[in-house]
């Protein structure tokens, strides 16, 4: 059997695999619609936020720096 990382993740989880604090993680899974209640327990589909994470504005620097091959 493949060992893959569980679909689902909680609050911390969504932190560390972000990398960023409370408030902005539940504003992130909030905004990607990513949050499933389950029972009592509140958690984060890890495809929506990577899909919300690949749909982001790239920073300028960032799209002319490819346009220029660096």
């Amino acid at each position: 059997m493949e060992n893959k990382k569980a679909r689902l993740m909680g609050l911390t989880d969504l932190m560390e695999y972000c990398g960023v604090g409370r408030s902005t993680a539940e504003r992130v899974g909030n905004e990607a619609r990513a949050r499933v209640k389950i029972g009592r327990r509140t958690l984060y589909d890890r495809e929506a936020i990577d899909t919300y994470i690949d749909n982001l504005p790239r920073d300028q620097e960032q799209r002319e720096g490819l346009a220029h091959g660096d």
